[in-house]
């Protein structure tokens, strides 16, 4: 095996500090400074802005408590939806999961402004209303669409993941008397 050229090491290095560091460390450096004009003076520098930012009762943090808990709905029911969903279009044949695999690979495939427009569409309908579903501008509005727009890449990667499994594995555990509830737990 031969040594990699230490040239590629300093053209990793170099690409990493600009496409990185120099924009975050600049970020931050900026974020530190009373007011953005007076630049580096000695009396511009103040850490107020993480204060007012990380305050518990600040609009910010109650920002970023709310998308913490879309991310944690959206991460848990896509979770256990892909593993359920990979489970049954690797394992299982039929029409309904050639049809879910359809479905999963075009929502990949769709630009995500176009599946965007359609979820407006669908959730602000109005026999959605007649049935007392108004879900539009709601925080379950948006977790199911956060919920749609991941599940497709998370099925991906647990077909994947499943793909490693020998079907005999399940069969045996079939035949051992596991429903398939027990088999993915």
């Amino acid at each position: 095996v031969e040594p990699i050229n230490g040239g590629v090491h300093a053209l990793a290095g170099t690409l990493g500090f600009l496409a990185f560091i120099l924009p975050v460390g600049g970020s931050v450096f900026v974020s530190l400074w009373k007011v953005f004009f007076k630049g580096t003076e000695p009396g511009n520098w103040t850490i107020s802005n993480y204060h007012q930012v990380l305050h518990f009762s600040s609009a910010s943090m109650a920002a970023l408590r709310a998308s913490l808990g879309y991310g944690l709905a959206t991460a848990v029911v896509a979770a256990g939806l892909a593993l359920w969903l990979g489970y049954q279009l690797r394992f299982h044949r039929s029409r309904v999961n050639q049809f879910i695999n359809t479905i999963t690979m075009a929502s990949i495939a769709i630009p995500g402004v176009v599946l965007a427009a359609g979820y407006i569409f669908a959730w602000n309908a109005g026999w959605m209303h007649a049935l007392h579903l108004a879900l539009y501008g709601t925080g379950s509005c948006l977790t199911m669409a956060y919920i749609a727009g991941q599940v497709p890449y998370a099925v991906r990667l647990q077909m994947g993941a499943m793909s490693q499994l020998s079907p005999n594995l399940l069969s045996a555990a079939r035949l051992s008397g596991e429903r398939d509830a027990r088999i993915l737990g």
